[in-house]
């Protein structure tokens, strides 16, 4: 079945893919690649490390149900965050 992009995600993703004139639009990754590597760094915590954030257990697996502690510093005080996994979408096959 294929997927039915909103009428918002149509109008950037043209956006995205038409170039500009006297300009020259270099693809090095396919949209199903980048949006594979985007889930492995989402499955990896790597936007919270990104962020400069400590997530709790360390390499915490993205199941529902999983408790972690979201640690994010701003000199001199330290907030922290439990969170729990309650949606998952997307597994991998």
């Amino acid at each position: 079945m294929p997927v039915r992009l909103g009428r918002v995600s149509e109008i950037v993703l043209d956006l995205l893919v038409r170039e500009a004139p006297g300009y020259h639009v270099d693809r090095v990754a396919t949209v199903v690649d980048s949006f594979e590597r985007a889930a492995d760094g989402l499955r990896a915590w790597a936007a919270h490390a990104g962020a400069r954030a400590r997530v709790a257990p360390e390499g915490a697996p993205i199941v529902v149900g999983q408790d972690v502690v979201v640690a994010f510093r701003i000199f001199p005080i330290t907030v922290i965050a439990p969170c729990r996994i309650v949606w998952v979408v997307g597994r991998r096959a």
